[in-house]
């Protein structure tokens, strides 16, 4: 049956679907194959999860304050800016992840330590604690081996000649390098304890590699510091420690800028009194040089100076001009009446009779004047009386006009000696605008200086505060409180991959063994082979030859004894011969 040609059936309809009934009896067939593959794929997992450590995270949050409490020194000198919070949180996540950082909190928590025996045990906060660490302590392996009366002997595993000491096991330990350590009431039960201690560098790259640090809301200046690692109590221990490390460095580092700072404020606060000085000398130079109080008082004390001198030669110039006026009337015919005309506005003037330039001659005159005309009243003219009282008439008009001329030359004098004053005043006056843009540049810079000075030493004041109080600009929001394991999520997945491969494996063998079985079942599988259809089916002759129902009863006799003519077969073989 195995030779016969596999004949697509003619009966057979193309592209026939899949038949369920069959797919589900050839499961049923191999379903202890399915159920070999995943229990195998169960095993196997069983297997990676004991080898998968638990992982334990724990996290703290750091706030960093929202003003900026440290000014540059740009902002110093120059009134500053504003504060950029977002780069102030990314510089705080690379100081967190600093190496720097990173070595303060190993050396803190004694990191460097590692379990080299017990093989299986791994977690050094399980066997050491109160671990002490100089930087410089050496990287070598110390073997601790207990003791009678509860001691523990120290020494170098590859010296064992050099002995570090033999210690209580519930006191300190001593290492090379001035380290120390303290023993778990673990390791206190294990007879041989090998400790290793890394380089500081080393475990604290592998410390930057493994801490996290991420903004916890984007509106929030707070850092979330996160650590994961096989150990629950270090889980703890790290972030927190890695916080207040951070905040005192920051805080350190304030404080060391701050009296930075003020040194620097104080280096500014002289040299900004020597300017303050120099311009001051600068001022006074040149109010020296231009011979002025200031220009301000000079400008005042010109203008009052030139009002006065001009208003003296305006009075000067009018007294002039009054008595010129006046006697101008000697330029008329020499008669009696213009004489009289003439005395009168003399006598008439002001400034003639204020300024007393003919002294009494005027007085005198008018005395004369008034005698000739009683003369005349009866005399004549021509009269010798008369004639006297004319000529001493004259007489002091000529005085008169002596003096008034003296007088009035005496007012130019006066006049040409206001001149040059004037002139001077005014040349002093034309050089006041740039005397006073010279000064007003002399003032600005002085005063430029001082506002400095009174900025420098406000901002002196505050960094001597800062420098004096330990005021961080951040500070430990929230603690790790509590090691959350990590490894049940990664155990739950293997099993639901292995329960997933085992029955994909499994009916994947299923099908195979289905497909490459050719034995004939069914009717159909008959037909596919021969390509004929089929007529009849004859039972198995072997197994029922086997059963009982496939012997040959006992003939039945006639009616009158004699035996029938032929057997009659009761077996299903029979019957199917029958039927075919």
């Amino acid at each position: 049956m195995q030779n016969l040609p596999a004949v697509q059936s003619p009966f057979a309809e193309p592209n026939q679907e899949i038949d369920l009934r069959r797919a589900w009896l050839t499961i049923s067939r191999s379903a202890w194959i399915i159920v070999v593959c995943v229990g195998l794929a169960l095993a196997a997992a069983v297997v990676a999860v004991q080898r998968v450590q638990t992982s334990y995270g724990g996290a703290a949050t750091v706030r960093i304050e929202d003003q900026q409490k440290t000014p540059s020194r740009a902002s110093i000198a120059y009134l500053g800016g504003g504060a950029d919070y977002a780069t102030s949180i990314a510089v705080a996540s690379e100081i967190i992840k600093s190496r720097t950082l990173a070595e303060a909190v190993v050396d803190s928590l004694g990191l460097r330590i590692s379990i080299n025996l017990p093989e299986k045990t791994r977690q050094p906060s399980h066997f050491v604690s109160d671990v002490k660490l100089p930087p410089t302590s050496p990287n070598v392996e110390y073997t601790l081996e207990r003791q009678p009366g509860d001691l523990v002997k120290v020494f170098v595993t590859e010296e064992p000649d050099s002995i570090m000491g033999t210690f209580p096991d519930t006191g300190e330990l001593q290492l090379r390098g001035g380290g120390t350590l303290r023993l778990t009431r673990l390791a206190r039960q294990t007879p041989r304890i090998r400790v290793g201690v890394v380089p500081r560098l080393d475990a604290a790259e592998g410390l930057r590699g493994v801490i996290g640090v991420d903004q916890t809301n984007k509106e929030a200046n707070v850092l979330s510091i996160s650590f994961r690692g096989p150990d629950s109590i270090q889980a703890l221990r790290i972030p927190n420690a890695v916080a207040r490390e951070f905040v005192v460095q920051r805080t350190r580092n304030e404080q060391k800028t701050a009296k930075g700072q003020v040194q620097y404020l104080e280096d500014q606060l002289a040299k900004l009194t020597a300017d303050v000085t120099d311009t001051e000398a600068s001022l006074r130079q040149y109010l020296e040089k231009e011979g002025i109080p200031s220009v301000q008082q000079e400008q005042q004390t010109l203008s009052q100076e030139m009002a006065l001198l001009e208003t003296q030669r305006r009075v000067f110039q009018q007294q002039k001009d009054n008595i010129s006026r006046a006697m101008a009337v000697l330029l008329e015919p020499d008669t009696v009446l213009i004489r009289e005309r003439w005395i009168r506005r003399l006598m008439a003037t002001p400034d003639f009779v204020q300024s007393q330039a003919a002294g009494g001659e005027p007085q005198r005159l008018e005395l004369l004047t008034n005698q000739r005309n009683d003369l005349l009243t009866r005399m004549l003219p021509n009269n010798r009386d008369v004639q006297v009282i004319d000529n001493k008439i004259e007489e002091a008009q000529n005085n008169i006009q002596v003096r008034t001329n003296t007088y009035l030359l005496n007012l130019d004098q006066q006049m040409a000696a206001l001149d040059p004053r004037i002139n001077a005043i005014t040349n002093k006056l034309k050089k006041i605008p740039q005397q006073t843009i010279e000064f007003a540049k002399l003032e600005r810079d002085h005063r430029i200086v001082e506002e400095m000075i009174t900025l420098v030493q406000t901002r002196l004041k505050e960094s001597q505060i800062q420098s004096s109080v330990v005021d961080s600009s951040a500070s430990v929001l929230d603690e790790a409180v509590g090691a959350v394991p990590e490894a049940s999520q990664s155990s739950t997945l293997i099993f639901a991959v292995a329960v997933f491969s085992g029955l994909i494996v499994g009916l994947g063998v299923a099908f195979l063994r289905d497909w490459l079985d050719t034995t004939i079942r069914t009717e159909v599988d008959l037909a596919n082979i021969v390509g004929v259809a089929v007529v009849g089916i004859i039972p198995n002759l072997q197994q029922q030859a086997r059963s009982v129902g496939y012997r040959l009863p006992s003939p039945k006799e006639g009616e009158e004894g004699k035996p029938a003519a032929g057997r009659e077969y009761q077996t299903p073989a029979a019957e199917a011969y029958r039927t075919l």
